[in-house]
């Protein structure tokens, strides 16, 4: 009897789950909160980049390597 009462409970969660769409919701706000993060790290990248003094450029700074191998993500 508890093992089905159990089930039950589970079953109705679900469905729950599903109706409200809960769990889409959480997703994509979990998507949204990811993208802001990246959107983030490229603008600190690039501002990086862009304090680099006068003339000094990707070659020049060695730095060609590293965005070629994609360690600066």
């Amino acid at each position: 009897m508890a093992q089905r009462l159990s089930d039950v409970s589970r079953l109705i969660s679900r469905l729950l789950l599903e109706i409200s769409d809960t769990d889409r919701l959480y997703s994509a706000i979990s998507a949204a909160n990811m993208q802001r993060a990246m959107e983030d790290s490229v603008k600190r990248q690039h501002q990086s980049l862009a304090d680099l003094p006068c003339g000094m450029t990707v070659d020049r700074c060695g730095l060609r390597e590293i965005f070629q191998a994609g360690a600066l993500q």
